[in-house]
């Protein structure tokens, strides 16, 4: 077969960056659409850095189907990205026995976006719960409240599940799945 290149942490960040962005500019106007609606739904004046509690059962369907939207949407994004040709290089699907190129299939995609999905869940739960215990330790042994609210919190957040993200696609660019495989080869 052809020469493979490694997954490396430079080739995860780039696959990672060409998610992120273009899933964010397409749930960007949603949002910019659909936060005014359920506010109005909920009967609640709309203000910037204001979060909504969705409590009317019209106010939690839409809500629900907005997410769910967002999801279809990030899965098209990843359908898109693991056929793009890359500066260095691009991205193949191969058999288990790497015999032959297979096509980038619905289904197989799902699988791979599932992959990184749970992950990505589970790793920021994780993260967050060690996180918590960690101010809790400082807390009973100090009686300092660590607060992170505000904008320290959101900084803090932007950059652990980017780090957790971008760990979590090496992660599933070098797996091997039941049936397939991905690998990265140079872009000729």
């Amino acid at each position: 077969m052809e020469n493979y290149l490694p997954v490396t942490w430079k080739r995860a960040l780039i696959f990672w960056w060409a998610v992120t962005w273009r899933t964010l500019l397409l749930i960007a106007p949603l949002l910019a659409i659909a936060i005014p609606i359920i506010a109005i739904v909920e009967g609640v004046p709309l203000h910037l850095g204001m979060h909504i509690n969705v409590v009317t059962p019209f106010g939690k369907i839409l809500l629900f189907l907005i997410l769910i939207i967002i999801l279809l949407l990030h899965l098209w994004v990843y359908k898109i990205i693991l056929a793009k040709k890359f500066r260095e290089f691009k991205i193949v699907l191969v058999s288990s026995d790497q015999l032959e190129i297979l096509p980038c299939t619905w289904k197989r995609v799902l699988r791979i976006w599932w992959a990184g999905f749970w992950r990505f869940i589970l790793y920021n739960i994780l993260f967050y719960i060690v996180i918590m215990l960690i101010f809790l330790l400082i807390w009973v042994i100090t009686k300092v409240q660590i607060n992170i609210q505000g904008f320290l919190g959101e900084v803090l957040n932007m950059v652990t599940t980017s780090l957790i993200g971008v760990w979590i696609i090496k992660t599933i660019l070098g797996k091997k799945y039941s049936k397939f495989m991905i690998k990265l080869v140079p872009n000729i």
